[in-house]
């Protein structure tokens, strides 16, 4: 009997330890927020009062003589003016930024921590209000917490949000996600990928000034309804295209008239696609990053056979489909879909220039070389489809010189925050490294560092001083054996 209540226990404590490791696995895997809809009573960021549960107010810490955030809207008596309904439950967030150089934040600790190495999801919904009107402080006066009543300031103007990650409430120790400035009325979701450089078990969603800004102002952004923090694999798959059904001709076009639609995986922005119909780049087309659905307007089709070709490119390879419709004369309405040509997947950009950068007589210990045409779009460390060509100079020095290990260097100009300026450069520099490895350089070789706006080489006073010090370099560290 006790033979048989030793294994009775050792089985039931099987199960317990299995469920146990099962939930901790999946405490991990989705990280959940308290309160993600700011959820509660609407009301006008009075100091004393909680921001929203779960959630705790930065500017105690950062701007103690300035009052929290708000909660909206208030249906019965609309707070500052502001009137548009949560994008989900019954109240969401309102943060502004301030013209005396102040802004707000919340924060909050996480249900388990994001680590280092690893990759998260996460998405929210911005908004910002037309209106929204508040009494300023009596600065100038001994009590600058004081309200003037009768001196009202429309915080109007669009603002960004800054994410950042960190181990207390509202430290700043990595800046995980930012936007550039909400302008639109109507509530949109961002969707962002996280990849913490160190363990984060605080996260601060803050308000701040466009950027780069060259003066403070006053503005406004609305926060709504966050997702989990998600795990999610860090290495993108190579990107996909499948053409849906085009709409019926006469819904939305007239006679010879065509619209198409389709759908594309692993592209993250505008940047990375490529549309052509007739041989002729098409430069006006909508994309719907959340969903991938690209629509293109309406062309004019000529007798006989139209062409639409797509192509889609992201660090992992490039995918080109096309369709080929045929306008038939009669009643000159009739168009005949042919099948598509199945997509095609490229592991390779076509340049490949020889390297020019340096001789083998050249190479020393510590030497910098800049790269030249290396191009990103503003505020992104998305490399340019047109920095190709560079990019394979680079790796063919490096493939025919295999005993070099450099170090890839990201800077800026002077012009945004340190904060900014470090991840910016460093994002850079870990997309060229990134690029150089998935071409076949040995990640032992490559090295990556972002100095931010720390070592520049001209005046930033001027426009061509700051392009100057906006670069990517690469340096030698030193030779394997």
């Amino acid at each position: 009997m006790f033979k048989d209540l030793s294994k009775n226990i050792s089985y039931f404590a099987s199960i317990v330890f299995c469920f146990l490791a099962f939930g901790a696995m999946a405490q991990e895997d989705t990280i959940r927020l308290v309160n993600p809809s700011f959820e509660g009573i609407p009301h006008g960021g009075s100091v004393g009062v909680p921001t929203a549960e779960g959630w705790y107010d930065c500017g105690r810490i950062n701007f103690p003589s300035e009052s929290p955030p708000d909660l909206h809207p208030n249906k019965v008596k609309p707070l500052f003016d502001v009137t548009k309904p949560a994008q989900h439950g019954d109240t969401y967030l309102g943060m502004v930024v301030r013209d005396n150089d102040t802004w707000e934040s919340v924060s909050q600790r996480l249900s388990a921590p994001m680590i280092a190495g690893k990759c998260y999801s996460f998405s929210l919904y911005l908004a910002r209000s037309a209106d929204y009107k508040s009494a300023v402080g009596m600065r100038d006066s001994n009590a600058p917490t004081d309200r003037d009543p009768n001196r009202l300031v429309n915080h109007n103007t669009p603002a960004s949000l800054r994410i950042w990650g960190g181990n207390g409430y509202c430290d700043k120790s990595q800046l995980l996600a930012s936007t550039s400035e909400i302008p639109h009325e109507r509530w949109i979701e961002y969707q962002y990928k996280f990849e913490p450089n160190g363990r984060v078990t605080y996260v601060t969603l803050e308000v701040f000034y466009k950027i780069p800004t060259p003066f403070p102002y006053n503005g406004n952004l609305l926060i709504d309804n966050l997702s989990d923090i998600a795990l999610t694999p860090c290495i993108e798959e190579a990107p996909e295209i499948a053409f849906t059904k085009p709409k019926k001709n006469g819904e939305q076009t007239t006679k010879k008239l065509y619209t198409f639609n389709a759908k594309i995986k692993n592209v993250r922005d505008k940047n990375g696609l490529t549309v052509i119909f007739n041989n002729n780049l098409v430069e006006e087309y909508y994309f719907d990053t959340r969903k991938g659905d690209i629509a293109v307007p309406a062309q004019r089709l000529r007798k006989g056979k139209n062409t639409l070709k797509i192509k889609a490119q992201n660090g992992q390879g490039q995918a080109v489909t096309q369709r080929t419709v045929e306008l038939v004369e009669e009643n000159e309405a009739v168009v005949a879909v042919q099948d598509p040509v199945p997509a095609k997947t490229k592991t390779e950009p076509a340049l490949a220039p020889s390297s020019t950068l340096l001789k083998r007589s050249e190479l020393e210990r510590g030497k910098t070389i800049r790269i030249d045409k290396l191009y990103f779009p503003a505020d992104s460390s998305t490399i340019k489809r047109e920095s190709y060509g560079a990019l394979d100079e680079v790796y063919d020095f490096l493939n025919q010189n295999p005993d070099v290990i450099v170090e890839i260097g990201g800077h800026t100009n002077s012009v945004p925050p340190p904060d900014y300026c470090f991840k910016l450069s460093s994002a850079r520099a870990k997309a060229v490294a990134v690029f150089l490895a998935q071409k076949g350089i040995s990640t032992e070789r490559l090295k990556y560092k972002g100095y931010g706006k720390t070592k520049p080489i001209a005046s930033n006073k001027t426009r061509e001083g700051r392009i100057k010090n906006q670069r990517v370099e690469i340096k030698i560290l030193g030779f394997d054996g």
